[in-house]
């Protein structure tokens, strides 16, 4: 307050520094042209003005922020002092609104639109009573949170993810935020594992457990600086199949197309449109035909076993999906069983014998053991009979019979199979039957003396192959006979025997027949030997003119068979004799012959019997 002389009226600029009211009491004497008055007072309340300095404050976006000036900390702030303010200015944010009616404290709330600290600055005018103050300014600062959105994102089981959202892709992300998250949810998945440690980014290894893409949801909450915990988002990985397969194994024949198909819960997981790559198998037994694969479908080949028992490939297959690429390599052990593989084949029988023919491994062929075998009747050459079908014996068997006296064959269409791997290729087996000896008894007849020689013959003896030779021990013989005698080897049957009596005796050979060096079933020659007529020297007395017969006696005369024919040529004859004439096959010997003189001469017969 200051003096003041002659004023027209009492007036002042008073200041009041405090926040209550204060007075000040003026003594104050009137002048009324030259006249003093008598002094008076007057007394002045100044009530306080808000006089606040400018203010600050920092909420993180989406909070309410609450100011209150303090008297005395942010200026003069007498008691019941209201505010109103306008609309914040300043970029980045939402939600500033304007207060017109007074209110005790300042307060707003505010979102910032950004991934940085913005700032609102609000105009407050502050009114003590009647006493409006003057307008000071509030900066709030917001501090960003974060706004994000649902994400997603793509894996392949077993391979680790890692994703970091993205401010302004995904969203509102401030810089430095961090994350923490629960265990996923979701069927199907092993492996998610929560995180309660805030980190820079979200990752996990999930294992699908199908095979077929599978998701798994986590619900993700975001720290945020100065701000802590943000809204939680979701982030739904999806897990596609990797293909995880067991070792495998499969069988199968020799020189037969295997393929072999996983089998998804069967064979482990097999995804869809699984595509399978392998090399080359190693492999046992000198198995061939092991060829690399790529990108096919399924597992397959052809191999060939050489040998007769089971001989295996291991393959190391690869899988592939189209989704994950290539996975784990597992193994398929194949197992290839033999199978018959059998050369044409050759044997030799007798006519009349059984045969049995078994392919031995390696030298006919492939013969697993165990091998069965079925033929058809066999077509034969020369007649041959007997052949007969067959159906899974252990050896191929028959008993053919060749009529002929030579080689002959029958030609067998044989079908081998094997227990684990059924019928294989024919073959052929070619059976060359030797012909047997086979003669009928045979009779012969033979003068005594005689040397006899017979070869059977073909056809009417019975079989008789080219170069059959005989065997025989001494004969059987009836009463006087001799000569008898054995034979090895030889190429006929013969002999020569004598008859020491008139009358036909027999001489049984028993012979053996043999061909390349075979012994057939033996025969009998049965040799009649007629007796020849064997005659001592005989004489007999006739008269000139007078006929004379002679007839040899037998056993008087030596051996005279009965019948014995006789032939002479004219005789010799002395003194002159005539009449003597020959004779052929005559019953007896005859003759009449004359004698010119008168002494006795004589004439010589030389007389040939015949017996038979």
């Amino acid at each position: 307050g200051a003096p003041a002389t002659n004023a027209t009226t009492i007036n002042g600029n008073l200041v009041n520094p405090t926040d209550t009211a204060q007075s000040a009491t003026y003594i104050v004497t009137p002048l009324s042209g030259s006249c003093t008055g008598s002094t008076f007072t007057v007394t002045v309340t100044i009530n306080p003005l808000a006089t606040i300095n400018a203010l600050t404050a920092v909420l993180c976006s989406g909070g309410t922020f609450i100011v209150t000036p303090t008297d005395g900390v942010d200026g003069v702030i007498p008691f019941g002092t209201l505010y109103t303010w306008t609309t914040p200015t300043g970029t980045g944010f939402t939600g500033g609104v304007s207060q017109t009616v007074g209110v005790g404290t300042i307060t707003g709330t505010l979102v910032n639109t950004t991934s940085s600290a913005v700032t609102a600055t609000y105009l407050v005018s502050p009114v003590s009573g009647v006493c409006a103050g003057s307008v000071f300014s509030l900066t709030v600062t917001i501090n960003p949170g974060s706004v994000i959105n649902a994400m997603t994102t793509v894996t392949c089981s077993g391979v680790s993810f890692s994703i970091t959202p993205t401010d302004g892709v995904n969203g509102i992300i401030p810089a430095g935020t961090t994350y923490i998250w629960s265990s996923p949810t979701g069927a199907g998945i092993t492996g998610g594992l929560s995180q309660v440690v805030p980190v820079s980014n979200i990752s996990g290894t999930l294992t699908n457990t199908t095979n077929a893409q599978v998701t798994a949801t986590y619900i993700v909450t975001p720290n945020i600086i100065n701000c802590g915990y943000g809204a939680p988002f979701t982030l739904t990985v999806s897990v596609n199949p990797t293909a995880v397969i067991t070792a495998m194994s499969s069988v199968s024949c020799s020189g037969v197309a295997f393929t072999v198909s996983p089998t998804n819960l069967t064979n482990g997981i097999v995804p869809a449109g699984t595509l399978y790559s392998w090399s080359a198998p190693s492999v046992s037994g000198g198995l061939t035909g092991g060829a690399s694969g790529n990108g096919a479908a399924f597992i397959s080949g052809t191999l060939t076993n050489p040998t007769n028992s089971a001989q295996t490939a291991v393959y190391i297959v690869t899988p592939t999906t189209v989704s994950c690429g290539a996975a784990s390599s597992f193994t398929l052990t194949v197992t290839i069983n033999p199978t018959a593989v059998i050369a044409a084949m050759t044997g030799t029988v007798r006519s009349g014998f059984a045969f049995a023919i078994t392919p031995t491994n390696i030298t006919n062929g492939i013969v697993p053991a165990g091998t069965a075998y079925t033929w058809t009747v066999p077509v034969t050459t020369g007649g041959v009979f007997g052949g007969a079908s067959g159906t899974n014996t252990l050896t191929v068997i028959g008993n053919l019979h060749n009529p002929t006296n030579i080689n002959q064959t029958a030609y067998y269409d044989v079908t081998p199979s094997t227990i684990s791997c059924g019928t294989a290729s024919p073959f052929s087996l070619t059976i060359t039957i030797l012909p047997v000896p086979t003669i009928s008894p045979i009779h012969l007849t033979a003068c005594s003396g005689v040397a006899f020689t017979y070869t059977p013959i073909n056809g009417t003896d019975g079989i008789v192959p080219d170069g059959t030779t005989y065997t025989w021990s001494v004969p059987t013989v009836t009463a006087g006979l001799t000569g008898e005698a054995s034979a090895t080897s030889v190429l006929n049957i013969n002999g020569l025997l004598n008859n020491s009596t008139s009358t036909a005796q027999t001489a049984t050979y028993t012979v053996t027949p043999t061909y390349d060096g075979f012994d057939a079933v033996p025969f009998t020659v049965t040799v009649t030997v007629n007796p020849t007529a064997v005659i001592t020297e005989m004489s007999s007395v006739s008269c000139s003119g007078v006929a004379f017969t002679v007839s040899p006696t037998d056993i008087t005369n030596g051996i005279v068979p009965a019948g014995t024919l006789y032939s002479w040529s004219a005789p010799g004859v002395t003194g002159g004799l005539t009449g003597g004439v020959s004779a052929t096959n005559a019953t007896t010997i005859n003759g009449t012959l004359t004698n010119p003189l008168n002494t006795t001469q004589t004439a010589t017969y030389i007389v040939t019997p015949l017996s038979g």
